[in-house]
């Protein structure tokens, strides 16, 4: 099957972006590179209305196709995350508790590290993929890779010492479920360490527009998490608890691993890679290290802060928002496909030098992202009960949650759009403007509105997601509006000045 899998992504990608560049050599000048034909990021000749109008279709089925693969791949793995929770749900209350409390370790420690190394490949990687120098995809890997486990030797101490440091933060939380939370840690440490070079291990395929393997390997990694759970878990002859939903899942993230790497060096895989001979400036990566970070921790800590608040608000309020907080997770888990699909063709693109593709693309994938905004939100809001009773079936709670709704879908829906435009802007390297953005938006204009709407005017959880969805709004208004102003030409130039040939 997988033989099928490697053959039919690579007919894909060389005819569908490749075309004749493929059958030219692997570093082109580029006044050559611009003159090939029949490229997908050849030139976009004359700027006519028919030829513009031919540019936005064909723009809109690349992103729609690469994104659907993503997007059956992510609901697949949101299954393998899911299985943690019902794994540890059936072994006790306490085993519950504790990945549950690990999880969020997971959240606020690990998440930054790994989606800021993730991001700087993503920008790098893309825009090298097209450039005159595609063996710098590999390169970029490796730097990727070894900033990546350099941090990782700082994360492994925190969480091989997490215990006394939950019970210390957590002094009113029970001591057994802060001790299986320390035990999952320290075995899921190697596990995710796997993970986040699985996920950019994807890149490699991302970078090339190919997303059509994702579906096929996260099957096998979902096949793998619940067989290794059952075996590490429930069976008779380990019986490990919180260790084998560990192991289980560094099992089935090596798996996923070798198959990615497999399907890497079937496809293509001279084009992105020359050895370790091949160096990619350190510069460049490092630079966009620290805003990603920050961006990153500014954005997992969003959420963080809403739960935070929902705890003072007391009553069943904190239930309520458990509902609302799964149903944000599954709608940017539907949404966030065509964030990553963007950021990659953008990105190709851009190391190209194709100037107007890469301004028409963006428009496109913004007006893309709008629209599954509203499909989204239409969809929730037309069965409001439905979609509630998936995670309970108490009455307070459903119509709690009913209430506030109206409200939530709004931010629901500004943040899909906010996450597509942040990821334009990663493809341009321009996270630094990414982090600012929401931070002021989010933090300086929601988080006071949310105080003051929630607590001081006493208006609740509706108050409080009014606030994240002013905020939500304004970051996505003005990241789409420092998107469509972007001066491309420049843009490009610094581009390949800074990531391609500094």
């Amino acid at each position: 099957m997988m033989d099928s899998i490697a053959a039919s992504t690579a007919g894909q990608m060389d005819s569908a972006c490749l075309g004749d560049t493929e059958r030219t050599p692997l570093l082109l000048s580029r006044n050559h590179r611009t003159s090939v034909a029949g490229s997908t990021f050849a030139s976009f000749g004359d700027d006519t209305t028919q030829q513009t109008a031919a540019i936005v279709t064909r723009e809109a089925k690349v992103i729609f196709n690469t994104s659907s693969y993503i997007l059956i791949g992510s609901l697949l793995q949101a299954i393998i995350s899911m299985s943690q929770i019902a794994s540890s749900g059936h072994l006790g209350r306490n085993e519950l508790g504790g990945i549950g409390l690990a999880h969020m370790v997971v959240i606020l420690t690990g998440y930054p590290v790994l989606f800021s190394v993730l991001s700087c490949l993503e920008t790098c990687a893309s825009q090298a993929y097209t450039s005159v120098q595609p063996q710098l995809v590999g390169a970029y890997f490796v730097q990727a890779m070894q900033v990546q486990w350099v941090m990782g030797l700082v994360l492994g101490a925190l969480w091989f010492s997490a215990e006394p440091l939950l019970t210390h933060f957590m002094h009113g939380t029970n001591p057994e479920m802060v001790a299986m939370a320390a035990a999952y840690l320290r075995w899921y440490f190697v596990p995710f360490m796997l993970f986040g070079t699985l996920m950019c291990a994807k890149q490699l395929l991302f970078s090339q527009g190919v997303t059509y393997p994702l579906p096929y390997l996260t099957l096998l990694g979902t096949v793998v998490t619940l067989s290794a759970q059952y075996l590490f878990v429930f069976s008779p002859y380990f019986s490990l608890g919180v260790r084998g939903i560990a192991l289980a899942n560094g099992l089935s993230y090596l798996a996923m691993l070798l198959a990615t790497f497999w399907v890497v060096r079937r496809h293509n895989v001279s084009r992105i890679w020359g050895g370790l001979r091949v160096r990619a400036p350190w510069k460049s990566f490092l630079r966009l290290m620290p805003p990603s970070l920050v961006l990153t921790v500014l954005s997992t800590g969003t959420s963080e802060l809403i739960t935070m608040a929902a705890t003072q608000l007391g009553g069943s309020s904190l239930t309520i928002q458990a509902v609302i907080s799964a149903l944000s997770r599954m709608f940017m888990i539907a949404s966030s496909s065509i964030g990553v699909a963007a950021l990659n063709r953008a990105g190709n693109l851009i190391g190209h030098r194709s100037v107007r593709g890469a301004k028409i693309s963006s428009t496109v994938s913004l007006c893309l992202g709008l629209i599954f905004a509203f499909l989204g939100a239409f969809a929730i809001l037309w069965s409001p009960d439905t979609w509630i009773r998936i995670f309970t079936n108490d009455e307070q709670t459903v119509q709690g949650a009913k209430e506030i709704l109206p409200v939530a879908i709004v931010g629901f829906a500004a943040q899909s759009l906010a996450f597509v435009c942040s990821q334009l802007l990663s493809a341009q390297g321009k996270q630094a403007l990414a982090m600012r953005i929401k931070f002021v938006m989010l933090y300086v204009v929601g988080l006071p509105l949310g105080y003051y709407w929630a607590i001081a005017s006493g208006h609740g959880l509706v108050g409080l997601w009014s606030a994240v969805a002013v905020g939500q709004t304004c970051t996505a208004l003005v990241e789409a509006v420092v998107i469509l102003k972007t001066d491309w030409v420049r843009l490009v130039d610094y581009c390949t000045e800074t990531i391609i040939m500094p």
